[in-house]
């Protein structure tokens, strides 16, 4: 287990250090249309960030705020599902897009190698998704 958590570790690594960024996301049908599910991989995201504590540093919290906001306030779940019922699928998906940048400057912010792009120049996202047929909740 520890052997194959480590070379998942180091082609992630590899990964950020080319500036590829490619979270697996889940895409589901609904109604007709594709819906790509980032909040699994948020909430896997901000468990290893707890890693280093329970609070965030405000800095941290505004680098990930496009994450944050896919996981679940326990002390709020309610208020998290309402204000995602009331964006546009545009909306969610602009933020959806902007996952990869903020993992860069997570990385950034740490003094980590960074990779900086140009606004037309955003790393991949989303490559590899995984479908499935499970309903999500909104």
């Amino acid at each position: 287990f520890t052997a194959d958590v480590m070379a998942l570790y180091g082609t992630v690594l590899a990964s950020l250090n080319r500036g590829e960024c490619e979270p697996v996301w889940l895409e589901l049908e609904e109604r007709g249309r594709v819906v790509t599910v980032v909040d699994e991989w948020c909430e896997g995201f901000c468990l290893g960030m707890r890693l280093w504590g329970d609070e965030l540093e405000e800095p941290l919290a505004e680098i990930l705020e496009p994450i944050l906001f896919f996981t679940v306030d326990l002390d709020a779940p309610e208020a998290g599902f309402e204000r995602r019922a009331a964006m546009s699928q545009q909306a969610i998906a602009a933020l959806q897009q902007q996952i990869p940048a903020a993992v860069f400057e997570l990385r950034a912010h740490f003094g980590l190698p960074g990779v900086t792009f140009a606004d037309d120049a955003k790393p991949a996202a989303g490559k590899g998704k995984r479908s499935g047929g499970n309903k999500r909740r909104h």
